[in-house]
């Protein structure tokens, strides 16, 4: 995915770059290094990408004495990764075409990495970095949509459960056919919220509560809950 994306999904605006060139100068791949040259090994795209416009410091002290921060805060996220064995694993990244005005010198021909960077909200991000509080909001809308996607798989199942339990009883879709709701005795509304691509939240949220009214289950105790 791309940072583009994340803002559409989750509506939060892409954030213009503050230009401290701190992800150019203190990158770290969330691969350990050992694994990351295997992938590169083995061709994947990104891995070659990396090593032909990245130059590793020779020692954590090399990368902390330019970007500090960047630096003690990856190394915090790598201790709760278990794919880093130690402190070791963790190689810190220059790329060799950063000016000293902290511009790409080769930005029509940059590569799709840093072109797609950050593609994700998960990546340590460095302190003052223009993308951390997008990143914020943007995981907080990642996680609302999360919860919106389980509430909907939930009702869902309920109406499944419903339309189970009405074929198995021999009463109509809605307890009786003189129900006032529009459909009739059919299955019609309930498959309609089943199998539409446009089936969401706002939806089944107008038919939920008024399945009570009609309905002829035992299952309206649980749908009640809902």
């Amino acid at each position: 995915m791309t940072a583009e994306l994340w803002s559409d999904i989750t509506g939060v605006a892409l954030p213009k770059c503050n230009m401290q060139g701190c992800c150019c100068r203190g990158a770290s791949p969330s691969v350990p290094y050992f694994k990351l040259l295997e992938k590169a090994a083995n061709g994947e795209t990104f891995a070659r990408d990396f090593f032909t416009i990245f130059l590793p410091y020779d020692s954590h002290e090399s990368a902390r004495a330019v970007e500090a921060g960047l630096v003690e805060r990856t190394l915090r996220a790598a201790e709760k990764d278990s794919g880093f064995r130690g402190p070791d694993d963790v190689v810190f990244y220059k790329c060799r075409y950063i000016g000293q005005d902290n511009k790409c010198q080769i930005w029509e021909d940059r590569p799709e990495l840093c072109r797609a960077y950050p593609d994700t909200p998960f990546v340590v991000f460095a302190p003052n970095c223009a993308f951390e509080p997008w990143a914020t909001q943007v995981r907080a809308g990642y996680s609302a949509l999360k919860d919106n996607l389980k509430l909907l798989n939930e009702k869902k199942q309920a109406l499944e459960a419903l339309k189970h339990a009405q074929q198995a009883s021999g009463a109509g879709a809605w307890g009786n056919s003189d129900t006032p709701f529009e459909g009739g005795s059919d299955y019609t509304k309930i498959d309609a919220l089943l199998d539409s691509d446009h089936n969401d939240l706002e939806g089944l949220n107008v038919v939920m509560p008024l399945l009570p009214l009609f309905l002829v289950s035992p299952l309206s105790s649980t749908l009640d809950t809902l």
